[in-house]
């Protein structure tokens, strides 16, 4: 959270601390993944993001102290730290002419960089306290969403000059978020009426005026587009929702719910997932086709603004208050290494560490299973007190552990409730002051229960057409738990033939009034249970006699 001197700036910082989540140009509408990978630590409240997949280049809004620092993403390295306005807020990226577009919050103007030489060619007044920027690279314009007078400036990107001032708000406004494929803009107003109730005002590319206005959450803050499938997703802070619009129809679609708060949004176009960051220090994926939240990633701290790399695969998402930007790799989901910048460059991290993880013996499903490792320093001696933080498809049920003196640590949860080969871990160590950051991961294997299955022939001899009975239990003897509903089948020795039946409520089943072979001798009879995906397959086998 910002801490400013004016009581009003306080309110409005309250209000968009998490505001200051998403940069809405190139970067917001990128693919991005799943797991920890980096921990950089960046200027004071780093906010906005931009990513140039293009020269591989980041831009990192410091909030704080009136910079932005430009990092080289192929070696996570500083390469130089910009001065632009007051309070610099979000970034957008045109890659096509390789221009960052920063908005100055309390500057009330937009700073035009040259990504060649990343130095500032041109600074735009707009309205008052802008914050979202939308980039629309086919109509060579800039939309700049201004948080205090509810307004929408829009810049000619070859001249760098307000061509149209665009009303929305009353005041609020915050996330821009452009479709280049219908020529669409989408201007978030987080305090539409004075209450925080949110709307989402469209934007006509064509001619700059305004469509349509959609009511949506409390406290809507940030949107992202996909254009592929023309859904527009937005973040309601204080609803604890995400609203999806259909861009068809400009209305809302869906009402997705969201623990702890929304705030940052991202979205991968190519696997249709929407990723988010909460107030609860995670990041979670959405799936778009679904809507349902399929991936929670352990980040810790303040998660804010998202940037994208798709080219790398490389997810940044600023940490507010902790003065850094977590770095998310979707290939090899490990943390690699810390970058300082702006205020906090001249720093340098601790020693390096290295994290390992025990083998995962492989359990069944929805059973317990134990994760354990340690983490050393480069001479291999044990670091003690350091919380290690867990993710992955495998690792939904972890919990944060501190390592022991020696630097072991053991953590344990319940596995998923499916079977399935080469669930993923991820131990995860952020770094600090004092070392550096590590992580490993590990996969395991979730199996089929084990069960049992009697057969009793009652009575066990009879005479020649003599009638008798089967009954029996299945049990789970992985859990203790007795299967209701499941089917039971029957082979024997021929003529006898036997139907089908099924388990009741406490795992037993029978069948009566069977009739025995007219000639005397000993027939076999089989009961099996096809145990199917969750269970394995077990059988039985009881002679009746015929005398």
């Amino acid at each position: 959270m910002l801490y400013l001197n004016s009581d009003k700036t306080r309110w409005l910082m309250l209000v968009f601390a998490l505001i200051f989540l998403s940069s809405f140009g190139i970067f917001a509408q990128n693919a991005f993944a799943e797991t920890v990978a980096d921990t950089i630590l960046v200027g004071t409240n780093p906010a906005g993001i931009g990513v140039n997949n293009v020269t591989t280049k980041l831009y990192v809004a410091n909030f704080g102290d009136t910079t932005v620092s430009v990092i080289d993403s192929t070696t996570n390295n500083v390469i130089k730290t910009i001065t632009v306005g007051s309070n610099p807020t979000n970034v957008g990226v045109n890659t096509q002419t390789n221009k960052i577009y920063v908005t100055n919050y309390h500057s009330n103007s937009v700073s035009v960089i040259d990504g060649t030489t990343d130095t500032v060619v041109s600074t735009i007044p707009v309205g008052t306290g802008p914050v979202g920027v939308g980039i629309n690279p086919g109509a060579n314009k800039i939309y700049v969403g201004n948080y205090g007078s509810g307004t929408v400036s829009v810049i000619d990107s070859t001249t760098n000059s307000v061509i149209d001032t665009i009303m929305v708000g009353p005041n609020g406004t915050s996330g821009i978020a452009v479709n280049t494929v219908t020529n669409k803009i989408y201007a978030v107003n987080a305090n539409s009426d004075g209450n925080l109730d949110g709307t989402v005002s469209v934007i006509d590319g064509s001619n700059d005026n305004v469509l349509s206005t959609v009511a949506i959450g409390s406290n809507s803050q940030l949107a992202v587009v996909n254009p592929s499938t023309n859904k527009i997703y937005v973040t309601n802070q204080m609803s604890n929702t995400i609203s999806e619009i259909d861009g068809s129809t400009d209305t809302v679609a869906s009402t997705i719910s969201v623990p702890h708060g929304s705030g940052g949004i991202g979205i991968n176009v190519a696997t249709n997932k929407i990723y988010y960051s909460t107030d609860a220090g995670t990041v979670q994926a959405i799936d778009g086709n679904t809507n349902a939240i399929i991936t929670t990633i352990s980040v810790g701290g303040t998660p804010d603004y998202i940037g994208v790399n798709t080219i790398t695969n490389r997810i940044y998402v600023s940490d507010i208050n902790s003065n850094k930007v977590i770095v998310i790799n979707g290939t090899t989901e490990n943390v690699t290494g810390i970058i300082l910048v702006g205020t906090n460059q001249s720093s340098t991290s601790g020693p390096s560490s290295t994290m390992t993880l025990n083998p995962i013996s492989p359990v069944p499903w929805g059973t317990t299973m134990t994760i354990s490792g340690k983490l050393v320093d480069s001479s291999g001696t044990g670091i003690g007190g350091k919380t290690v933080t867990f993710s992955g498809t495998g690792a939904a049920n972890l919990v944060a552990v501190a390592t022991n003196p020696d630097g072991t640590f053991t953590t344990s949860g319940t596995a998923p409730n499916t079977v399935t080969k080469g669930w993923k871990v991820n131990a995860n160590f952020t770094g600090d002051s004092s070392y550096g950051p590590s992580s490993t991961t590990s996969s395991y294997n979730t199996l089929k229960h084990n069960v049992s299955l009697t057969l009793i022939i009652s009575p066990s001899s009879v005479a020649p057409n003599g009638t008798y009975r089967l009954s029996g239990t299945l049990k789970d003897t992985t859990t203790g738990i007795t299967l209701s509903s499941k089917t039971i089948s029957f082979s024997a020795t021929s003529p006898i033939t036997i139907p089908s039946t099924t388990t009741g409520s406490t795992g037993k089943y029978g069948t009566s009034g069977l009739t025995a072979p007219g000639t005397a001798g000993s027939y076999s009879i089989q009961a099996k249970f096809n145990g199917g995906s969750f269970y394995k397959t077990y059988s039985i086998t009881r002679a009746l006699s015929v005398t």
